[in-house]
């Protein structure tokens, strides 16, 4: 199983963020007094709070009750990762900061450009992303099978069977081939920024023109998508293959020459402007002996098994734990079991 995969897939459930203080606790025998904004919820006393929901919301530019699904699920799959004794090592830590802080210029440009704008020390910083990992690791290891024999397995060590057989991928194929029309499919990310009249144009013109510098210096184009594109992640990426259908027709001819893993310049439509970067490439002309459609479908079946044991687990744990959800998200507890 390809670990970008399994890092694609948990990345919608274990989102990273940062608590803040908040007031107004259900009862739980605690004491919240310290808190000082609202509580979206509590998963076994530990607290998720309103305000936390809205910086992920709109980070993000999901729906909050989205946001605060995947808020409690993260709460649960970490909990259970340090009730079984899951751990990251230092080593492993040091290695995710030194990649992260790379893509900015270094440690100190990463403090001084992302962690300051956010208010956030590094030590806070480190220790959030200490927990997403051990969140990632849990997940990996139910979905892997990894470190139990056979016989030691109990309800809540979900083995999710990842393998792929030949025959899965012919009927997959068969059952889709109107997706593997010999056109080349892509995988984008994209910043888009619509404009609807001539002063709107300049200005939508003019953030794209200030956003080609800061990708050039090796800022994510996730980071800037969510801050910027007027269109949400799922609806541009990077999770949806297309065609060259599905662009308009003016930027048709530029995305299709764009190599793998390189960005196109501001693009202009009739409607917006663009930049898009180019994650996969597949060639569907072979069709189905093509190896790379077969790893391409092989993915996707991997994705939907990985999927639909993340809810198994998701559902065992929501089942012996303590949560409680702010009325205002109006949704309740066995719902989260039951989607």
């Amino acid at each position: 199983m390809d670990k970008k995969l399994f890092y694609c897939v948990i990345l919608i459930f274990c989102l990273a963020s940062f608590l803040v203080n908040g007031e107004d606790a259900p009862n739980s025998g605690k004491t919240e007094s310290s808190f000082k904004d609202g509580i979206a919820a509590q998963v076994n006393g530990e607290i998720i709070t309103k305000s936390e929901v809205e910086v992920v919301a709109y980070q993000m530019k999901r729906d909050k009750k989205e946001i605060i699904k995947g808020l409690i699920e993260g709460r649960l799959f970490y909990q259970a990762a340090l009730e079984e004794k899951i751990e990251v090592t230092e080593k492993e830590l040091d290695k995710r900061m030194g990649k992260l802080m790379e893509r900015y210029g270094g440690r100190q440009k990463f403090i001084g450009d992302v962690l300051k704008a956010y208010k956030i020390t590094y030590e806070d910083y480190r220790e959030e992303l200490r927990r997403d990992m051990l969140k990632n690791k849990y997940v990996i290891i139910k979905s892997s099978g990894a470190n139990k024999p056979d016989e030691q397995y109990t309800e809540m060590d979900i083995l999710v069977d990842t393998f792929v057989s030949p025959k899965e991928i012919r009927d997959y194929f068969e059952a889709h081939k109107s997706d593997y029309t010999g056109k080349t499919k892509i995988l984008v990310k994209q910043i888009v920024l619509k404009f609807q009249d001539g002063v709107s144009k300049n200005d939508k013109k003019a953030i794209g023109e200030a956003l080609l510098p800061e990708l050039a210096k090796g800022k994510p184009i996730e980071e800037l998508a969510a801050k910027y594109s007027d269109e949400k992640e799922h609806e541009s990426g990077p999770d949806k293959y297309m065609t060259e259908d599905d662009f308009p027709e003016k930027i048709r001819e530029t995305v299709l020459k764009l190599e793998k893993g390189k960005y196109s310049p501001l693009l202009e439509t009739e409607s917006d402007f663009r930049i898009i970067l180019v994650y996969d490439k597949i060639n569907t002309s072979e069709g189905i002996n093509s190896p790379e459609i077969q790893e391409h479908i092989k993915q996707i079946i991997q994705n939907a098994k990985i999927m639909e044991g993340m809810k198994k687990l998701r559902a065992q744990l929501v089942k012996k734990a303590e949560i409680w959800i702010d009325s205002s998200f109006e949704m309740t507890v066995e719902s989260l079991s039951a989607e």
